[in-house]
């Protein structure tokens, strides 16, 4: 059973990010961080859980150092936890990020390691992908964005990954769009690298097995600076001006439906109601 915290998105403050900052970092590889690489058959995984009010689920599984079946953990995609914070403090948005090292839910290596093999048999086994179904069965989800980040090597500084799409790649355009009015350089599905290389970011296990609509994103680490994250620039900023392009009427709506509800419930007389979306 894994270990959640949760807090509700408008309550998320500077000082609750540097909580989650200096728990997370425990457990981050590199030559400046203290945790260990050596994989584990099994793990006791621990989640931070966003509540939010508008369906939609922003998640962060690389948040840390996560096991591919592989003889060494791979590296955490560092500050991609506050990415994912910021945003559902801007949205309202639904969160869930890891807080330890785990089982990836986006990728199984073909070739598993002799020493502590993994007891899992595939990505649709592991927790983090299991919590979020729970997440997106009881919240009603109807939209998954899944935060990566990728070095300072490549062309373009975000990719945009269509394979969770489930027929809302127009919605790629879109968050491609406004990326790039905020100065990230950003493709769909693949970059290249300095030397020309092609590398394909498409979208891994995750967002293709997850039942509802969902875009990986992958961003370099030049965008994914604490300050600049904190200061709602670039990436956090492109994503709020996306969710009101895409969500905000449907959103608005959905609250209205909400709040009928609830006044019927307690017998309130919702005539007086002002059906003015721009003032929900």
């Amino acid at each position: 059973m894994a270990e959640i915290v949760q807090i509700n998105a408008c309550d998320i403050t500077c000082e609750f990010e540097m909580e989650i900052s200096k728990k997370i970092k425990e457990f981050w590889i590199g030559t400046s961080y203290p945790g260990t690489d050596k994989p584990q058959c099994s793990y006791e995984e621990s989640y931070l859980e966003i509540l939010g009010e508008v369906p939609i689920l922003i998640t962060a599984p690389h948040a840390v150092p996560h096991d591919r079946g592989e003889d060494k953990l791979k590296e955490q995609d560092d500050n991609t936890y506050l990415l994912v914070m910021e945003i559902c403090k801007n949205t309202n948005g639904n969160g869930l990020i890891a807080l330890k090292p785990l089982a990836d839910p986006n990728k199984l290596s073909t070739s598993l390691r002799k020493i502590n093999p993994p007891v899992w048999k595939g990505t649709k086994e592991v927790s983090f992908f299991l919590e979020a179904e729970r997440v997106v069965k009881s919240r009603n989800i109807e939209f998954l964005l899944d935060i990566h980040g990728m070095a300072d090597s490549y062309e373009d500084s975000a990719v945009v990954g269509t394979n969770g799409a489930k027929g809302k790649d127009l919605w790629a355009d879109k968050l491609k769009a406004h990326l790039r009015q905020n100065g990230v350089k950003t493709s769909i599905d693949f970059t290249r690298t300095l030397v020309g290389k092609r590398h394909d970011f498409s979208g891994g296990d995750f967002v293709r097995n997850i039942f509802i609509p969902g875009l990986q994103v992958e961003i370099e680490r030049t965008h994914r600076k604490c300050n600049d994250i904190q200061a709602s620039t670039g990436w956090p900023k492109s994503y709020l001006a996306f969710y009101k392009s895409c969500f905000r009427k449907e959103m608005d709506l959905y609250k209205l439906e909400v709040f009928k509800q609830e006044q019927s419930r307690t017998n309130t007389d919702s005539s007086k109601w002002d059906t003015n979306l721009s003032q929900i």
